[in-house]
């Protein structure tokens, strides 16, 4: 029988952010190129980061600018940075949209959430210009004299994008983000998806699951979680949770020895007994109770 206690259908935000690591991310030539002629064009930085926010792809390895190497080093806010630039990128992948903003030392950046087939797979992370506003009270009066004179002339220094130039800038990289993955310049390892419903269904084998929730589980539609677990298994859904429900009732059998077949039947997600004892026999050969006896024996040696 399915219960909401013990289905983990909701997927936590944490362990949605380690679900893939930059190896399951594919990436070609031509996305490097493009990302690489914007950015030197434009004078921004650009990253390309997976969920655990680590560098995918080898774009141009820019130098941190002055004004954020004197934020980084010499007031010591490094790990405000890094805060900020996560928790935008959260903020990116819950909206499903660009976002940009103001980071805490008060330029101007932008997060790009990648999605494919409706899960996020990483970020584009724009930054850092200037749009006329002076520097925040709070970043200046940290600085001491010296270091508050170098981050103004730093600050200057900075691109400086505002308006309709800001505007226009924001939609030619918003339209290059979906160019990129509409011609799959980016992309997912094929077998990763497989991967992750089949350790989910493994997880769950004693539940009812439907195919419906792996569909709102995944965000896929039945035919492409039909033929990633035909990828990874040879099998597709229904055949597979049978499979996956047999193999764990046979293990209960030979590590349980005080539960009845009944309800070995319901731990395996099988209601009916006799039900169970014939699709039992079809894929073992033998009974339920036979198979006890003769596998038993052996799991106690």
């Amino acid at each position: 029988m399915k219960s909401a206690e013990y289905m983990d259908k909701s997927v936590k935000m944490d362990d949605y952010i380690s679900m893939f690591s930059p190896s399951d991310v594919v990436y070609s030539d031509e996305m490097v190129d493009i990302l690489k002629h914007i950015t030197r064009v434009m004078g921004l930085r650009m990253s390309l980061l997976d969920l655990s926010y680590r560098e995918i792809a080898p774009l141009d390895k820019l130098l941190p600018c002055d004004f954020c190497r004197i934020i980084q080093n010499d007031l010591n806010l490094y790990d405000s940075c890094v805060r900020n630039d996560r928790t935008y990128c959260r903020r990116a992948m819950e909206d499903q949209s660009v976002v940009h903003y103001h980071c805490h030392a008060g330029l101007r950046e932008a997060v790009f959430p990648l999605f494919i087939e409706k899960e996020c797979i990483g970020f584009f992370l724009i930054g850092q210009f200037r749009t006329g506003e002076d520097l925040p009270h709070d970043i200046l009066f940290k600085a001491p004299s010296p270091v508050r004179e170098s981050l103004i002339r730093a600050h200057k220094k900075l691109p400086e994008y505002n308006g309709e130039k800001l505007e226009s800038i924001i939609e030619i990289l918003k339209i290059t983000t979906d160019y990129i993955l509409e011609h799959h310049y980016l992309s997912l390892r094929k077998s990763l998806l497989g991967d992750k419903i089949f350790e989910y269904m493994h997880r769950n084998r004693g539940l009812s699951l439907t195919m419906k929730d792996l569909e709102e589980i995944f965000h896929r539609s039945a035919s492409t979680i039909n033929q990633a677990l035909k990828l990874k298994t040879g099998k597709s859904f229904k055949p597979l949770q049978l499979t996956l429900k047999i193999d764990y009732a046979a293990e209960l059998l030979c590590s349980a020895p005080e539960l009845s077949i009944r309800e070995i039947a319901q731990r395996a997600g099988m209601e009916d007994p006799l039900y169970f004892s014939r699709i039992f026999k079809t894929y073992k050969a033998v009974s339920p109770s036979r198979y006890r006896k003769e596998r038993g024996r052996k799991y106690k040696l």
